[in-house]
């Protein structure tokens, strides 16, 4: 059988996969109808940033769309940070620390947010932060601006507020005899003179309601609903059960005039009914958070500075991105030869064994290699054409390569390898397989290694060096060791360290010591060179001490981390505006 090239094996098994689901009628989640074309992009926020999600609002774009505001934990510290929408890495604001709640000014010179007990602002000329108001004890519930800087402020404990520019608070509602009620999540209408905001407590569910800032009364708008906006398309969008709704809204009448209905699922929501979106004064940008749970999500780690031997000056930009929208639990991911495809192991379901996918990093397609037993560790032949995995079925392990055919486009299962009871801890590289022996180099250089039996025993992998030098491997949870090929000789010991991986030239050792990634030049020799972290953050790694991630030759990391509504958001680039006039016509 002659291997079949991967871009067209991936490209023909998409297509067909897209046939079928398209007849079977697979994919029927609930969504709005569809009305135009839409461009949507997920990105990740920075290695070591976690959004604050479940706190209030935790991002707001600017009037003009250009920038972006959130609050994150970075390295247990809780800030405030602004990204242009064109540039990933973002400016993180000095004086912030404790920051929840982020909003504009009208003129998108000032980012607020709230921060030990009053609400600040801060400069985006200058990140200059000063304090606004005192909030002497009062739980904010969402702010916005006024042209003329005062501050409307809702409660999560009471009425609506007014924060005026020299730091003095005055009532603007009450909330009702019920104890529970609360006014929140305001916002100010394009004439300055009224503000749309939820009243929460008193009802099964949230309900939208208006202020007339002249004449200081307050009217139900009989709409159920949270966190409303308003959009120059005459419409107040706001979130009903995490979903986000649209209705007709007349700004000369303060009142509805049409039907409200739903135009994007699942947004995530907050407790409290903050909801996680926010988009441009012209609608051309939406960002939000996505309601639901994720399982792992494979990633890669684009444009790292300092990774040794790849040129840091290459005009990319350090950036995350999804390999795949396919969420689970993936173990041991390897990039081929090349660095286009990624071969990773992907829980089939709990308890129910790992299949072996293969995934283009240009498109993020992929084919499902194995369907039965248990498969584990998989690797690239030193042309690419072949991955080899391990597979545990019916008792024993075995090593097998597949590879597709290329008149059918069948994928063909050979069995190299038997073994009984034991998983072979086989020597890592792209050219394992030039021998099938090599996978059972029992003992290594005189020594003896652990063995373990069953799909769900470890033994430790050896990571060969491209050179064939050298092996690297974690014997025990305190550390790497780097052996030589030849010879019962520990060259180096490194504390700590876990999950080793050679550099695509040999001349590095990557590895972890906590949530730190580490290059080690090895040239001339191990030991010579010193350790440089390269990045830091949380990913998932391999219970067993094997690498959880992999470099390619370009110094792209893929990894998988843990699956998080709090790393990753959805930009939506398109006519927002537009769609909501054609779902929802106003009248």
């Amino acid at each position: 059988m002659k291997p079949r090239s991967w871009p067209a094996v991936i490209a023909a098994l998409a297509i067909t996969a897209a046939a079928v689901i398209t007849i079977l009628g697979i994919a029927r989640s609930r969504r709005p109808p569809p009305s135009l074309d839409v461009n949507r992009v997920e990105e990740y926020l920075p290695l070591s940033d976690s959004l604050i999600a479940d706190d209030g609002p935790s991002l707001a774009l600017s009037p003009d769309g250009r920038l972006l505001a959130y609050v994150a934990r970075r390295g247990g510290a809780e800030r405030l940070f602004v990204r242009p929408m064109d540039h990933f890495v973002p400016d993180v604001i000095g004086d912030s620390a404790g920051a929840r709640s982020p909003f504009f000014s009208d003129d998108g010179r000032f980012v607020g947010f709230v921060a030990n007990d009053s609400i600040r602002k801060a400069s985006l000329s200058d990140s200059k932060v000063t304090a606004v108001c005192q909030l002497a004890g009062r739980s904010m519930a969402g702010a916005s601006w006024k042209r003329d800087g005062t501050i409307v402020m809702g409660s999560a404990r009471g009425g609506l507020a007014r924060c005026q520019a020299d730091g003095k608070v005055a009532e603007l509602t009450q909330a009702g005899a019920d104890a529970r009620e609360s006014h929140r999540w305001p916002e100010i209408l394009p004439d300055q003179n009224a503000v749309v905001f939820a009243v929460h407590g008193p009802h099964e569910s949230p309900q939208l309601a208006i202020l007339s800032l002249q004449t200081g009364k307050t009217v139900a708008l009989n709409v159920p609903g949270t966190h409303p906006h308003y959009a120059s398309t005459g419409h107040i969008i706001f979130t009903r059960s995490g979903d986000l709704w649209a209705v007709p809204f007349r700004t000369d009448t303060l009142a509805v005039s049409g039907t409200a209905r739903m135009i994007e699922a699942a947004v995530e929501t907050t407790a409290d009914g903050a909801s996680q979106y926010s988009f441009s004064r012209n609608g051309r940008v939406f960002a939000l958070v996505r309601r639901g749970a994720l399982g792992a999500e494979l990633v890669i780690l684009h444009g790292v500075p300092g990774v040794p031997g790849v040129d840091s000056a290459n005009g990319r930009a350090s950036q995350i991105a999804a390999l795949t929208d396919v969420y689970g639990t993936y173990r041991g991911p390897r990039f081929s030869p090349d660095g286009r495809f990624v071969a990773v192991a992907r829980e089939r379901a709990p308890s129910r064994g790992d299949d072996i996918w293969v995934f283009d990093t240009n498109d993020g397609k992929g084919v499902k290699l194995t369907d039965t037993g248990h498969s584990a560790r998989p690797t690239w032949s030193s042309d690419g054409l072949w991955v080899m995995y391990a597979a545990w079925e019916r008792g024993e392990w075995t090593l097998n390569r597949v590879a597709m055919d290329e008149r059918t486009g069948a994928h063909e299962i050979q069995r190299l390898l038997t073994r009984k009871e034991h998983l072979p801890a086989w020597l890592g590289g792209h050219d394992l397989l030039s021998t099938a022996s090599a996978a059972y180099s029992w003992p290594l250089a005189g020594d003896t290694l652990r063995d373990s039996a069953g799909p769900d025993s470890c033994a430790p992998v050896l990571e060969r060096s491209p050179d064939r030098r050298w092996f690297a491997y974690a014997p025990d949870p305190e550390g790497v060791v780097i052996r030589s090929a030849t010879a019962a000789v520990d060259l180096v010991r490194i504390p700590r360290a876990r999950e080793p991986r050679w550099s695509a030239d040999g001349r590095s050792l990557f590895y972890r010591d906590g949530m730190t990634m580490y290059a080690r030049s090895v040239a001339p020799v191990p030991g010579a060179g010193r350790a440089e972290p390269v990045f830091e953050g949380t990913y998932s790694e391999d219970r067993c001490g094997s690498a959880a991630y992999d470099v390619s030759p370009a110094g792209d990391f893929v990894l998988t981390r843990p699956g998080s509504r709090s790393t990753r958001l959805s930009f939506v680039f398109d006519d927002l505006f537009e769609r909501i006039r054609r779902a929802v016509p106003a009248r």
